[in-house]
């Protein structure tokens, strides 16, 4: 205490004023000082060191007794004479204020040089014995006793607590203060590179402090922010020193207090990293620096991202960790006994690899290949071997560390990291990592310009599978540390000076000068031989020349073996220990060598492999036999070409062999091995062969540069070679042995050391090493060693590691009662894993629950379907939750394992088909809704219907119901839950469906069926207890479902009532199939007559059938009522099929309703389930796409929009044609009964009253395209003004009206042609193709001659109006039309691309069709060119490129090319009939008989009817083979005076009414040519063919659908003539027979027949326009 607080006192500024205490050495001019403390004296001297500014300090050396001064200062004097005078100078001068002595500074920019300026060179001229004349700045002392060396620490407030709270007197590792040259690598700005031999002792000390002191400031600074920072290194034990280091430095500078826990120190390096969680996900903060082995990074990747790499070998397994942070015990037995390192490579592969490819090559550099070069993606030889072996891996279901690598790299390239980002990484031992495994790193820090430091040697490089120079790391970190986190950098352009250089460390604090020229030469051969390999460095340099300056060379005396006389003759001697000392060892190159000379040695000293010493550091090192036994054997003699090119190879040598790096490659792997070796020393190293030969080269080398001795060994030298050692210095040497796995050494130390329980705990690992690598070649052997290892480490308390014996013997109950009663608390969870993975499952559920585990122990009940077990626990657990603070802790979490767990229990269950059972667990659950989601996702309706009328639930269950389909069932339980107005709806459209469509009803009339008036009974039941307006409306619901008879009157009274309570349902029905079905069925001279025709129908139609009178306007008003409201019902379809149907809301219920359908929303998809899927209207719905769940069945939008579509359309036309029916009877009742024109044209007015509402609605969907809307509405115009033009007929001088229609269906084609047709509906090639032509005829209709082909003119003919003129001089040129028709054609001949993806985007197939669209545009071209006497150039062009005539018949273009140029309608007509498709020349009142075309077809449109026309177009043909074709001769004078039964009265009854089929179709021009003609042809092979054409649609693709298309034009003009036979010759048939009984009917149905061949014809007629 005395000591520290003088230490305070002379660090504030204090000094003695009495004494002086300053003294000066003899040699030096250096003032030292000594201050008197107890009886001892505190030696110090001032110092200048080097931090922002140059500043003396006070440096304080001993603590000695005053004889032992002297001593102390001449050993400082001979270091203080390598100092500058300068540096003297300055360390002498004083500055005081006031009594207190203070530091004088001075800035960076004056250098203080410290040392005198003499090279390191000079140390080659070293005298042997290490005392130098003007060298005396390197120190000839031993290592561990240099001053040069010793260490100095910061005497702070944070180092007084410290030591004043250490009352243990125990040796404290502490940070101190590093080199200049150590600082500026600290202080480095950038991500930093640091090479150097001494980079596992300085890098160490220099990452750590610069860690510390940047978490220091964070932990002052805030306590919110964590300054993440990550040490990783291969070795566990360095990773301990500095994670010991880190702790002790940490609580120094926060002035923490350090307590006997702190300082115990557990030197089993593995238990260390426990608390360290296996991922980077949520790590404490306590936890940085973050100081881990390389092995323990891995893991924590794996444990961050989603899926573990080792969930394909052990996915069962895993599945009980149910946590990131911690490791199960299946895991990491798994990775103890499947991961292949060199050990298992050598001992399981090797073997088994084939024999050819293996015998000249060496198993570590195999293994090097494939996992430093192969796996790190490199292209190496041995691909072979690495396939083998890569086969023979899988087999065994075993990996090694690349693999776990490569698979780290795949997720992390395809996933994101979500774990703690490093602010800064440092990596020791870089040279022990592949390139693969560095590159990882970049993954977790961002920090890449500052936040990286690689620390390692290349020269160490003996790591098995490791091969690379660190020059590689540089362009690794520049490629994928720097370019990727960039992104910008351009191609070719990676200038590495973005990349720091390689710091290389050059002081040396390990060995002495001697050890340290020794090792440079070796490096100097790897220079030579193997540049690749090794990284340029600057010579190291020690401040020391250590007790013997120069390694030695042994010559054994006699031909004596070397270690028989150094311990074949070795005695006790004054009771030391006899042999080598604990810090001593004998180095050998492999098992095979240390076999040998064991037997002459025994345990007198330790001997280590040069591999097995890597990282360990010894005083003396006796490499013995190393050439010797090396494979290159007399290849050594390499390096006689070095020596030559150094002048060093005497002249005696006169052969050598020259250097070959693929020959020699092995050298590299010696040379290394060589220097580590000699590197192991601190002070002493000895090197004996037994054969001269082999390392005569080397030893030559040495000496010609004069960096060893040679001495002879003798019995004298054998006794000075032997050190003892204390029992305390072989037990340091032994626990260092065995944290680097060298058990068998380290049982020799604990012996030495009379150490049992060591000697034991090394033994049992020495067991458990040997058991691991004979588990593939004898596993008998290697279960019972290792059963051997697991006692032995049980019976010594080392627990942990006996439990992993037994799991990896498999027996995981004891292992698990090891855990359970020897760990404690700590390692209840690996108790209970190993109980479950042994089966006892009720055992580790116990386990778990002690530990509060509860997931785990739920899990363990479920395993071994201990299910009433675990509910015990749960409720344990809920009753003790108050009272548990870690239940508290985890309520949330306890209620979800618990409901998992309870689901886990009734899945088991159901599986079992044990519904009963499942039911218990399943009212266990915390919530109701977890019932109902279990429940329902297992479909158990019944179950959950059950349990929610238990839980007096009633809607619930009644939703239940629903999904079930049961509508009554759900109507009882809304009733049942106080829905009664819901409940009542409900049975009303249950009946209401019913009446309609039960018993395969095809609808109206409502039908009875059972209960159905007890089930009305009930709703109004319910109905009265909702209100009683609400039951008054359900009564007018019930009377109207009645279908009582009834007046109209109160008919008309039910419509009122239903439109006050808003039922679409009541005025439909009232509307519908009452009052208008009364007027449709009531007698024509029941009608009362109007005397004038109203305006508004409504109001006088409401008063007439309140006196239930009906009339004509009655039936048009209440026909027009329904018929609105069936065109709302239509709306309400159409905005189905787009999901937005709230404008029609009450529609879309009727609607539902009226076809018994329900919507249904299930997994955010709409259906439509039918209550009744046996309904008429069903039919309409194609089988496949009814959907059926158990009772169920179910539609999609769009295929109930399509039937219910169908029906209404039926229903619509249906009653509307019994209007006309019945206007019609009463038109002829009129006439019948000589009544008044009003009351005789009144009927007409309805029947013909005309209706512009089509063209309305097709405008309206061009609301977006003015031009075609325009067109449009003009086009509905035109209708209106065919009598304006037809009386205007003679006026040829005046402009038609049609020439605007024309022009502005040109700018409308001429839109769509420059839109975009890239986007999904636009039109398609076909479609447009057609208003190109149907353009064309129309602006050459004003001409007087039109030119077309034979299929244009019979669609332009089919929709032409009759009685058109469009003849006229004076009409304007259509050039402007003629132009852009042009214009298009060239293009679409001339892009192919563009016209074959128009094709494409339309769906069709371009093989097929592209031919056809050229030969069309042709086509059109002539036509062009024929009406406009224009663009013959243009054509001839266009049939002169190939491109375009091989896409056409071959005959066709021969016509062209015989005529030279020349077209006219003769060449034309010539063509068009090569392809097919005539020319056709049509005469609109000019003479064609001009032109001679005996291939052409002529048509005179002024004189010929269209029915003459169509017979020319189409001549009648003898031949037919589809049919015959019937010849009936009927005399069509009086065809329409007679009665024909109605087509659409299903009963079978005679209307007096004329047929309106036979009326609609006459014509006076057909009625003269059927008198002349007489006879009317019809082919009944017609039908049979349009069966067959709609038949070949059905079969997928474009051909057939274009086959049909081609010739629908034909099929309807057979059809138009069918059309005119039939009327005809029904009149003719029946014109003297009564049309009654059977032959009525047959009448009637002829009569229907005729009404679809006319819908078929009008669908024919759009059958060319193919929809995109």
């Amino acid at each position: 205490m005395l000591v520290i607080n003088l230490l305070v006192k002379l660090s504030s500024g204090w000094r003695p004023k009495n004494k002086n205490v300053d003294s000066v050495c003899e040699s030096s001019s250096h003032i030292w000082k000594q201050f008197k403390v107890e009886g001892l004296f505190v030696v110090c001297t001032i110092d200048i060191i080097k931090e922002l500014r140059y500043m003396q300090v006070l440096k304080v050396w001993d603590i000695l007794a005053l004889e032992e001064i002297p001593k102390l200062v001449k050993r400082l004097d001979g270091m203080f004479a390598m100092y500058t005078d300068d540096f003297i100078k300055y360390c002498n001068e004083k500055q005081f204020e006031g009594d207190f002595e203070v530091p004088l500074t001075w800035v960076k920019s004056f250098d203080i040089p410290r040392f005198k300026n003499l090279g390191n060179h000079e140390l080659g001229n070293m005298s042997s014995v290490g005392i130098i004349d003007g060298r005396s700045y390197v120190e000839n002392s031993k290592v561990k006793e240099s001053l040069s060396l010793m260490k100095f620490y910061s005497l702070s407030s944070g180092m007084v607590s410290h030591l004043l709270s250490d009352d243990a007197g125990r040796e404290l590792d502490l940070p101190f203060e590093v080199t200049d040259e150590e600082l500026e690598l600290i202080q480095f700005p950038r991500s930093s590179f640091i090479l150097g031999s001494t980079a596992t002792d300085v890098s160490h000390r220099t990452e750590v402090d610069e860690c510390i002191v940047d978490t220091k400031d964070t932990i002052v600074g805030t306590k919110e922010s964590v300054f993440r920072q990550l040490f990783c290194d291969s070795q566990s034990k360095i990773v301990f020193c500095c994670q010991t280091t880190s702790c002790w430095t940490e609580k120094v500078c926060c002035w923490g207090n350090f307590s006997e826990e702190d300082s115990s120190i557990d030197m089993d390096y593995t238990t260390h990293f426990k608390d360290i969680p296996d991922s980077f996900l949520d790590i404490p903060s306590t936890k940085y620096p973050l100081v881990i082995t390389f092995h323990k990074f891995l893991m924590m990747l794996d444990g961050t991202l989603g899926s573990s790499y080792f969930e394909r070998f052990l996915s069962a397994e895993l599945s009980h960790c149910n946590t990131r942070s911690s490791r199960s015990v299946a895991l990491e037995t798994f990775i103890r006994t499947k991961e292949v390192n060199y050990e298992r490579f050598c001992s399981l592969y090797w073997p088994h690899l084939n024999s050819e490819l293996t015998k000249k090559l060496d198993p570590s550099r195999v293994y090097t290949e494939i996992i430093s070069h192969i796996k790190g993606q490199r292209e190496r030889e041995l691909y072979s071997i690495f396939q083998d072996y890569e086969k023979m891996k899988m087999e065994k279901g075993e990996f090694d560390l690349s693999d776990l690598v490569n698979d780290l790299h795949s997720r992390l390239r395809n996933e994101r990291f979500d774990g703690e980002e490093m602010d800064f990484v440092y990596i020791d031992e870089v040279q022990d990592l592949t390139m693969r495994q560095i590159s990882l790193f970049k993954y977790i820090c961002r920090n890449m310009e500052e936040g990286f430091v690689f620390a390692g040697d290349t020269a160490q490089t003996i790591a098995r599978g490791i091969d690379f120079r660190f020059e590689d790391i540089r362009t690794l970190f520049y490629d994928e540390f720097l370019v990727e986190s960039r992104g910008d950098v351009p191609a070719g352009r990676k200038e590495k000076g973005h990349v720091s250089k390689i710091g290389n460390l050059k002081q040396n604090f390990r060995t002495h000068d001697g050890v340290l020229r020794l090792a440079q030469s070796v490096i100097d051969l790897l220079y030579r031989f193997f540049r690749h390999s090794i990284d340029v460095l600057d010579p190291e340099k020690s401040l020391i020349c250590g007790e013997a300056p120069a390694p030695v060379l042994l010559e054994p005396g006699n031909d004596e073996n070397a270690i028989l006389t150094i311990f074949g003759k070795s005695g006790n001697v004054s009771g030391n220990i006899v042999g080598f000392g604990a810090e001593q060892v004998i180095l050998v190159r492999d098992d095979r060598a240390r076999q040998d000379i064991s037997v002459n040695v025994g345990k007198q000293a330790l001997v280590l492999t040069i591999v097995e010493c890597k990282g360990l550091e010894f005083q003396d090192v006796l490499l013995y036999n190393f050439f010797g036994s090396s494979p290159l054997k007399t290849q050594w003699r390499v390096i006689y070409e070095f020596m030559k090119e150094q002048d060093l190879l005497d002249a005696t040598i006169k052969s050598f062999p020259n250097f070959n790096e693929a020959r020699h490659n092995v050298l590299c792997s010696e040379l290394k091995q060589l220097y580590v070796a000699i590197t192991r020393t601190r002070q002493r190293l000895w090197i004996c062969e037994d054969v001269e030969e082999f390392s005569k080269p080397m030893f030559e080398y040495w000496k010609k540069r004069g960096l060893v001795q040679v001495k002879r060994l003798d019995d004298s030298l054998a006794q000075a070679m032997q050190v003892a050692s204390s029992p305390e210095e072989w037990k340091a040497r032994g626990i260092k042995l065995f944290h680097e796995n060298n058990y068998v050494p380290a049982m020799v130390c604990f012996e030495k050391a009379n150490e049992p329980l060591w000697e034991k705990r090394a033994k049992a690992a020495y067991h458990r090493a040997s058991a691991d690598r004979m588990r593939g070649s004898n596993p008998e052997g290697a279960c019972k060693v290792l059963r051997e290892a697991a006692d032995i480490f049980d019976s010594i308390g080392d627990t942990e590691s006996a439990a992993q014996c037994f799991c990896d013997l498999g027996e995981y109950e004891r292992a698990g009662k090891i855990y359970l009663e020897k760990c404690g608390k700590s390692e209840l969870d690996k108790a209970g894993e190993c109980f479950l993975m042994a089966g006892c499952y009720e055992l580790a559920a116990e386990v778990y629950a002690k530990g509060n585990y509860f997931s785990e122990c739920l899990s363990a009940c479920n395993k071994g379907k201990l299910f009433n077990t675990g509910l015990k626990y749960i409720q344990y657990w809920k009753e003790h939750a108050p009272k548990d603070s870690a239940v508290v802790k985890r309520s949330k979490e306890i209620d979800q394992i618990e409901q998992r767990f309870l689901e886990s229990c009734a899945n088991n269950c159901y599986e079992l088909k044990d519904n009963r059972s499942m039911m218990k667990f399943v009212r266990a659950f915390n919530a109701m809704d977890s019932r109902r989601n279990f429940l329902k996702s297992l479909n158990c309706l019944d179950e959950l219907l059950l349990l929610e009328e238990e839980s007096g639930n009633f809607l619930e269950a009644a939703e239940i119901v629903k999904l079930r389909g049961d509508i009554l069932l759900e109507a009882d339980l809304l009733g049942k839950a106080g829905r009664f107005k819901e409940a009542s709806m409900l049975i009303l459209w249950y009946v209401f469906s019913n009446s309609m469509w039960a018993s395969r009803s095809r609808g109206w009339p409502l039908k009875h069926f059972p209960q159905r008036d007890e089930i009305l009974v009930k709703t109004k039941s319910f109905a009265k207890k909702e209100s009683d307006f609400f039951y008054e409306f359900v009564c007018t619901e019930v009377t109207i479902l009645s279908n009582e008879e009834t007046n109209l009157f109160t008919l008309n009274q039910y419509k009122n009532a239903s439109q006050k309570h808003k039922s679409l349902r009541g005025e439909i029905l009232s509307l519908r199939r009452r009052i208008l079905d009364i007027h449709l069925h009531s007698n024509a001279s029941k009608y009362e007559w109007e005397d004038e025709l109203a305006v508004d129908l409504i109001k006088p139609s409401e008063e007439r059938i309140s006196g239930n009178n009906v009339s004509v306007g009655t039936l048009v008003c209440f026909w027009n009522l329904w018929k609105e409201k069936v065109e709302n019902i239509f709306e309400y379809l159409s905005c189905l099929e787009t999901q937005d149907a709230n404008n029609y809301i009450n529609y879309g219920e009727f609607c539902l309703n009226y076809f018994g359908v329900r919507r249904q929303l299930k997994n955010m998809n709409i259906s439509y389930v039918l209550v009744n899927s046996d309904a008429d209207w069903v039919r309409e719905i194609d089988d496949r796409f009814l959907r059926r769940s158990e009772k169920l069945v179910s539609v999609d939008a769009r295929q109930f929009v399509s039937a219910a579509r169908i029906h209404w359309r039926s229903e619509l036309l249906s009653v509307g044609l019994k209007v006309l029916d019945a206007l019609e009877a009463l038109h002829q009742l009129s006439i019948k009964n000589s009544m008044s024109l009003f009351c005789q044209s009144t009927p007409l007015i309805y029947i013909f009253e005309p209706s512009d509402k089509t063209y309305k609605k097709i405008a309206e969907r061009f609301e977006g395209n003015l031009v075609w809307r325009e067109f449009v509405v003009d086009l509905s115009g035109n209708t209106e003004s065919e009598n304006l033009q037809e009386s205007a007929s003679d006026k040829v001088h005046e402009i038609p009206i049609q020439v605007p229609l024309v022009y502005k269906f040109h700018n409308a084609l001429k839109d769509t042609y420059n839109a975009n047709w890239r986007v999904q509906d636009y039109i398609s090639p076909h479609c447009f193709l057609y208003l190109v032509e149907s353009l064309l005829i129309l602006g050459s209709c004003f001409q007087g001659i039109i030119f077309t082909s034979k299929s244009s003119f019979v669609e332009w003919l089919i929709s032409e109006q009759p009685k058109a003129n469009r003849s006229g001089s004076s009409v304007p040129a259509m050039n402007v039309i003629f132009d852009f028709i042009a214009h298009l054609i060239n293009q679409f001949l001339c892009d192919k691309q563009g016209t074959t993806e128009w094709i494409e985007n339309s769906n069709i197939n371009v093989n097929y069709y592209y031919p056809l669209l050229r030969l069309r545009l042709v086509v059109i071209l002539c036509l062009l060119c024929m009406n406009s006497g224009r663009y013959f150039d243009m054509l001839f062009h266009l049939l002169g490129r190939g491109d375009i005539t091989s896409c056409l018949p071959r005959a066709f273009c021969d016509v062209f090319r015989r005529s030279r140029k020349q077209v006219n309608a003769m060449v034309l007509a010539e063509a068009f009939m090569k392809i097919q498709n005539p020319l056709v020349i049509v005469s609109l009142g000019e003479n064609g008989s001009k032109f001679k075309c005996p291939d052409a077809i002529f048509v005179d449109m002024a004189t010929q009817s269209r029915e003459a026309i169509i017979g020319v177009l189409f001549p009648m043909n003898n031949k037919t083979p589809r049919g015959k074709t019937v010849v009936s001769k009927v005399d069509t004078t009086n065809s329409c005076s007679r009665e024909f039964p109605s087509s659409n009265d299903r009963e079978g009854k005679t209307s007096k009414a004329t047929s309106s089929n036979l009326a609609s179709l006459e014509d006076p021009k057909m009625n003269s040519q059927n008198k002349n003609e007489g006879n009317l042809e019809m082919k009944c092979g017609l039908f049979q063919e349009i069966s067959d054409a709609l038949k070949s649609v059905e079969t997928v693709g474009d051909g057939n659908v274009m086959k049909f298309v081609s010739s629908a034009s034909k099929i309807k003009v057979e059809l138009m003539k069918s059309i005119n036979f039939i009327p005809t010759a029904l009149a003719k048939s029946f014109e003297k027979k009564t049309c009654d009984g059977e032959d009525g009917i047959l009448l009637a149905e002829a009569n229907s027949m005729l009404d679809e061949l006319k819908e078929l014809s009008s669908l024919l007629g759009a059958s060319d326009r193919l929809e995109n």
